[in-house]
């Protein structure tokens, strides 16, 4: 028996022997990955062939979760209505957004028109869209959840208008125009704009003073929004979460201040630099580490879309902005896709006084070749933003013929940021 008793003792001091052995080991590959190991990618020794972008559990998945800012008019017999502080995402869109996903979904082949039908089309009963900038409409469609949205072409205003056979659905993209039928009923067209007071909404071409603006500028002539006024700041709340985003070790050494304040981190031949102003900047060195997910061979636009929104929400999830980021131009060139974003508070845009987006990304296929962000965080300061009466606006916009008058926030860099008439 004693003998049995020592082998099992033996048998017990094995095992606890190999346990120790592989915690020690687990221990050392774990310290060893969180170290400065230059020339490696943190994430990359973990994830091959490079880390999935934007996989935050905050961040949507679809894209109908992400606000994009519209512009909405709704006409009916008596009138106008319009809305100008507005994202898809917004409770107050449901009902025209329903229409116009539906218009999208079952929209025929469009055939071109000129801007004199579209006009025309517009003082019917209608439902009109202005996404504020001109996007893929195969992207529009995701945005709107249309299943079924035209695969070619590209649109900023979607206009929808009852007509005796139906409604139909017009596109442009401010050059050309377009016309299609759809399975969207007139009598549709004509509850929904039961539904609104009308009379409180002009576009620029059918106002006294406006003849000289964009034509498509909507003007709301009755009582303008209240708009807060907003406190801003640039800085990195949590830097950790910025490298972390996009694979770099958030322990690495290979860190270093430049002679402007600059942030520094190396991998290999990627690089990322945190500015003092909050401006973030990656570039992959030809590095594929940092990579968008894609369901096929090609990365589709509502794929760059969602993947880059996801991304920058990973970046800015160490401090709370406030408004969020939205979409407002995606450029093609070849295989390179550069996707750009501003920041917006319910539906009003944060422009930066010297036009550069808030955010810039730029894709080789699914690979993220370089970034730029402004991280800027936002909060009401319990004021309101003084806005010009409507008459006083027109008078000095039309200075410059052909601008495009719309209310937004202007970001100069300041502590301060108030909504301000924007001819542009």
């Amino acid at each position: 028996m004693d003998k049995h008793r020592h082998v099992g003792r033996n048998l017990i001091q094995n095992l606890a022997i190999i346990l120790l052995s592989v915690s020690a080991a687990l221990l050392f590959i774990w310290t060893y990955a969180l170290s400065s190991k230059a020339g490696s990618s943190y994430l990359s020794n973990l994830l091959s062939p490079g880390i999935i972008a934007g996989e935050t559990a905050a961040a949507p998945t679809r894209l109908t979760e992400l606000p994009a800012p519209v512009i909405l008019a709704v006409t009916g017999k008596y009138g106008r209505s319009g809305n100008i502080s507005l994202c898809t995402t917004d409770q107050e869109f449901a009902a025209p957004g329903s229409l116009l996903r539906e218009a999208l979904g079952s929209a025929g082949t469009p055939a071109a028109c000129t801007e004199k039908d579209f006009r025309a089309a517009l003082n019917l009963t209608s439902v009109y869209c202005d996404f504020r900038t001109s996007l893929p409409l195969s992207l529009l469609g995701s945005l709107l959840g249309a299943d079924d949205a035209p695969a070619a072409g590209s649109a900023r205003r979607l206009l929808l208008s009852a007509g005796e056979d139906g409604a139909r659905l017009y596109l442009t993209d401010g050059e050309t125009y377009s016309c299609c039928t759809t399975r969207v009923t007139s009598s549709a067209l004509s509850k929904l704009a039961g539904s609104y007071q009308l009379g409180s909404a002009s576009f620029a071409f059918e106002l006294e003073g406006g003849a000289d603006l964009a034509p498509y500028s909507l003007l709301l002539t009755g009582a303008q929004p209240a708009l807060p006024a907003l406190s801003a700041a640039s800085a990195f709340s949590d830097s950790s979460a910025s490298l972390t985003a996009l694979g770099f070790n958030p322990h690495t050494k290979s860190r270093y201040t430049e002679i402007d304040g600059t942030d520094l981190i190396r991998d290999g031949d990627r690089t990322l630099r945190l500015r003092p102003d909050g401006r973030l900047l990656y570039d992959s060195g030809g590095d594929d580490a940092v990579q968008l997910s894609a369901a096929g061979e090609t990365l589709t636009a509502e794929e760059a879309a969602l993947g880059s929104y996801r991304l920058l929400t990973g970046l800015l999830s160490g401090g709370d902005s406030g408004p969020t980021l939205a979409l407002c131009g995606m450029e093609q060139h070849g295989d390179a896709r550069t996707l750009l974003f501003d920041y917006q508070l319910d539906g009003i845009p944060i422009r930066r006084s010297d036009g550069t987006p808030a955010a810039r990304i730029t894709l080789t296929g699914a690979v993220v070749s370089s970034l730029s962000l402004q991280v800027r965080q936002y909060s009401p300061t319990g004021g309101e933003s003084l806005l010009l009466p409507l008459t006083q606006a027109l008078a000095i916009a039309n200075r410059h013929a052909g601008a495009e008058l719309e209310i937004c926030y202007t970001d100069s860099g300041s502590s301060g940021v108030s909504a301000g008439w924007l001819a542009d």
